[in-house]
């Protein structure tokens, strides 16, 4: 099974059944989608439809998936994720990032 981390990854499956009725919280950067779960597994995502540079979207993602592995132990185990970027990410540094992060974990909790 692939990992992001010590975190499974959502099969495609998984990732249909957590858009049915998901609870959101959201920041300047990004949007998380979550649904409980008996483990937590994640995923990634952004617009194609907003973005349709292939180069940018991975970026995005890249971003995302370190802020993510950086902070993976604050996110609590019993949900599942879905993190989808928005085009704010690519105008922010990390600390920024995090900050918002943090700010988004206390809203889950």
């Amino acid at each position: 099974m692939r990992r992001i981390g010590n975190t499974p990854i959502l099969k495609e499956k998984e990732i249909k059944s957590l858009f049915d009725n998901p609870k959101k919280v959201s920041s300047d950067s990004f949007v998380i989608f979550y649904k409980n779960s008996n483990e937590r597994k994640i995923a990634f995502t952004v617009k194609r439809k907003d973005y349709k540079n292939i180069v940018m979207r991975n970026k995005m993602k890249r971003i995302l998936k370190s802020l993510f592995l950086t902070n993976e132990k604050i996110f609590p185990d019993n949900y599942n994720y879905i993190f989808i970027a928005n085009k704010n990410i690519l105008n922010k540094n990390f600390d920024q990032l995090e900050n918002e992060l943090f700010n988004v974990i206390t809203k889950l909790k």
